[in-house]
């Protein structure tokens, strides 16, 4: 199915763009670049080639910072579950970590 091209501004300029995504989101895409020319050049003024590079480079810079975040997140998240897992095999098993018996629990009474 060819979707239909949409026509976003960057920088003052209209572009057509066809794209998998929705105008929506490229609209909002278009909003993004146009915020981040504005904060690197200070100015609503059409961007020459090399602002807009700069632009991509800067949201390319944004983006591996976002995913180091990330795979820091998912590695502590990763520790914690591993730690909590020993814990509880720690306990069913019915000793602690070094190794002494844990104290157990009294039996309900049957029936």
């Amino acid at each position: 199915m060819v979707r239909p091209a949409v026509e976003v501004s960057v920088g003052g300029q209209m572009y057509r763009v066809v794209a998998s995504a929705g105008e929506q989101s490229l609209q909002r895409y278009a909003g993004v670049v146009n915020e981040r020319l504005r904060e690197l050049t200070g100015s609503d003024r059409a961007p020459g080639p090399q602002a807009l590079l700069l632009v991509a480079m800067a949201l390319a810079h944004d983006l591996e910072e976002e995913r180091t975040r990330r795979q820091a997140a998912v590695s502590s998240a990763a520790e914690m579950l591993r730690d909590l897992l020993s814990r509880v095999n720690e306990a069913l098993d019915g000793v602690d970590e070094n190794g002494e018996a844990l104290p157990s629990l009294p039996s309900l009474p049957a029936g």
